[in-house]
């Protein structure tokens, strides 16, 4: 029976527990019935399944205890099952070792402890430096008993004076582990233990030394002698323990103290361990000041015992100010811009932190307070800046390092709108254009948009700007300054250039073959360019322009090409030429009748107007092509002409042609030898 009933048969008071039962035959699902003993609590009361959890209180009596199950329907309840739990007992410690024992050389020292609990086992525990660092003893000579209640320390020695020892108690239910209290171990009636504690100063500061005692057993008097350097200057005790109210030191000498007590009549007195006084000094600059104890006198009830060896020298430091760091190391010279840059210095002694200097504050930020920093460079600074850097630690800050100068070069600032012709006219020649500002720059980049609008070259404060002939149009020159640490932020702002469109012209004239004195007159056909437009023929006077293209001479040159300006209202000008050949009054007869009348009796050409200095030659052709005739001259006025003979005799009548060459000196537009050829009749 049982056995219906399953879970854990031991537990240990505040545990919480899981009961299941085996499948009760005829049991309504909610039939289960559980009891419990007094202090055994259900965490959900209203389950009856054959699954129940249930907690063991704290306060349960320890022992055996019972919980039942009987199964219920409606015809009734079953038998009932038991089944029986054992409850362990917490672990507890009723009796610690005492807080110090003596004992004499070579005697045992035994120590124990009382425990209470279910399962216990021990062990014991021992340190050597004060409670600081603990070893388990293993069960062997001097230490018996280590797994028991009771240690039995066989033939102490002096040397174990001071020891601390305590018990591990452990059991099976909550607190599993519990450490029991710490025993000092006296060998001997002495004064075990005297010292200073670590300590650190800051240098020119008033500080406290405690005088540290243990084992402090059953004495009367002592006389304790303490020597301190130089870098401190004595200036009292206070604090006496409340056991050595009368208490006295003495300053015989520079850097010795003694420090003397003696107890009232009677057993002495004990303090197992606590502060003896604390010595008052001011310190002065220096790094490690050493105290060390020559020599203590301390009577007991058991008699006169010089202590020669028991106290060390003990050190305290007073620490000193940073050392001043080494100038920093990083890029002495940078370009203006928002590159940080790092910046480090050699570890100086004594220092924990650094605080760094940036002088101009208005140059960057220092980052961090390392020995190796990020300088956040404020982007539009240049300049000289200085860095530095100090350390820090608990006595307060050390001298600043040299000061590292940082030359941040600029960058160029913002060239001036260029300057330059900004009305031009289509196909003009090249223009230059010029830059101010830009201060700091070393030269320039300029830029002309659109890029077909033509080039431009230089990288001075001027450059050329070569015009694309067919361009017309706005474009945008600008300058950017550049120097060797980059270029300026910004372009100049742009300067605005109207390439303007040149005027088409065609020049007319009404007679381009004109007999000389007779009117000519000219006009054109003006278009592009920009309204109005201005005139200008080569005949006119140089500054005189007209605002229509038409007007009429009467030309006074053989040939000439007249020239027409037009300016429109950019003043882009535009030039053509038209060609006027004048014909000379130049008379030749188609027959001449050489039959010695004196009328008509000889064959050549007239020259009717006033035009001299006509050279010529006159060669005539029979119908064969036989040369007849040939005669030349420098005036052609003077012609002699063919009279109708060939070699001395008569030539027949018919039809014969003429080659009249002429060359008319003096004008320029009929330039070399002219032609006039035809046919005449001789007539007999």
């Amino acid at each position: 029976m049982a056995d219906t009933i399953h879970g854990p048969v031991v537990v240990c008071p505040g545990d919480t527990v899981i009961f299941n039962s085996d499948d009760l035959a005829y049991t309504d699902p909610d039939g289960y019935l559980w009891g419990y003993d007094h202090g055994i609590v259900r965490l959900n009361p209203a389950n009856t399944f054959a699954l129940d959890t249930v907690v063991i209180t704290r306060s349960i009596h320890p022992g055996p205890h019972f919980l039942t199950l009987q199964g219920e329907n409606r015809c009734g309840t079953g038998p009932i099952y038991t089944m029986t739990i054992q409850v362990d007992t917490s672990t507890s410690i009723t009796h610690h070792p005492i807080d110090l024992i003596s004992a004499a050389v070579n005697d045992d020292a035994t120590l124990g402890v009382n425990a209470y609990g279910s399962d216990l086992s021990y062990q014991w525990q021992e340190s050597t430096d004060g409670g600081v660092v603990w070893y388990n003893l293993p069960d062997e000579d001097p230490y018996y008993g280590v797994y028991t209640d009771e240690l039995v320390i066989r033939d102490v020695q002096a040397a174990m004076t001071g020891y601390k020892f305590r018990c591990i108690v452990t059991g099976s239910c909550d607190p599993i582990e519990i450490y029991s209290g710490e025993c000092i171990l006296v060998v001997g009636a002495l004064l075990t233990t005297v010292g200073i504690s670590d300590a650190a100063a800051c240098p020119e500061t008033d500080i406290s030394v405690p005088i540290k005692i243990a084992g402090f057993a059953e004495v009367t008097d002592f006389s304790l002698k303490l020597f301190y350097a130089d870098d401190l200057a004595y200036n009292g005790f206070s604090n006496p323990h409340a056991f050595l109210s009368d208490i006295s030191v003495t300053n015989p000498g520079s850097g010795e103290l003694i420090i003397s007590w003696a107890a009232e009549p009677g057993p002495g007195v004990t303090i197992l361990s606590g502060q003896m006084l604390e010595l008052n000094f001011h310190t002065h600059v220096g790094d490690v000041c050493d105290f060390q104890f020559v020599e203590a006198e301390c009577e007991y009830n058991t008699g006169d015992i010089k202590l020669d060896d028991e106290y060390t020298a003990y050190s305290f430091t007073i620490l000193p100010l940073p050392e001043k760091p080494l100038q920093p190391t990083g890029n002495r010279e940078r370009c203006e811009g928002a590159v940080p840059e790092q910046y480090t210095i050699a570890i100086p002694l004594h220092t924990d932190t650094y605080s760094w200097s940036l002088n101009p504050d208005a140059s960057g930020v220092v980052s961090n307070n390392g020995n190796s920093v990020t300088v956040n460079w404020d982007p539009f600074f240049h300049g000289e800046a200085w860095i530095k850097v100090k350390g820090l630690n608990g006595c307060g800050e050390g001298a600043y390092s040299d000061s590292l100068k940082v030359i941040t070069h600029p960058l160029p600032l913002k060239a001036a709108l260029p300057v330059g012709d900004t009305n031009l006219c289509e196909a003009g020649p090249d223009q230059f254009y010029f830059t101010d500002g830009g201060q700091y720059s070393t030269s320039y980049v300029w830029t002309l948009l659109p890029p077909e609008a033509g080039t431009v070259s230089g990288n001075g404060q001027q450059c050329a700007v070569t015009w694309n002939p067919s361009w017309v149009g706005f474009a945008e020159l600008t300058a950017l300054a550049v120097n060797d640490c980059g270029e300026a932020r910004q372009n100049s702002e742009p300067l605005l250039i109207d390439v303007n469109p040149l005027p088409a012209l065609q020049p007319w004239v009404s007679d381009t073959v004109a007999y000389l004195d007779a009117p000519v007159s000219f006009s054109a056909e003006v278009w592009r360019g920009t309204t109005p437009y201005r005139f200008n023929w080569d005949f006119m006077p140089e500054e005189w322009y007209s605002s229509t293209p038409d007007t009429t001479i009467i030309p006074d040159d053989p040939y000439h090409e007249y020239v027409l300006t037009v300016i429109d209202s950019n003043s882009c000008t535009m030039t053509s030429k038209i060609g006027v050949k004048i014909l000379l009054p130049l008379f030749v007869p188609n027959a001449f009748t050489p039959n010695q009348d004196g009328l008509n009796d000889f064959f050549r050409g007239f020259i009717t107007g006033n035009v001299e200095g006509v050279s010529y030659r006159l060669l005539i052709f029979s119908r064969v092509g036989t040369q007849v005739y040939e005669e030349r001259g420098d005036d052609l006025s003077l012609m002699s002409g063919w009279d109708g003979t060939y070699e001395g005799t008569l030539c027949s009548s018919g039809v014969y042609v003429y080659y009249l060459y002429y060359e008319i000196m003096g004008y320029d537009g009929i330039e070399g030898e002219q032609l006039i050829k035809g046919t005449f009749t001789l007539l007999r």
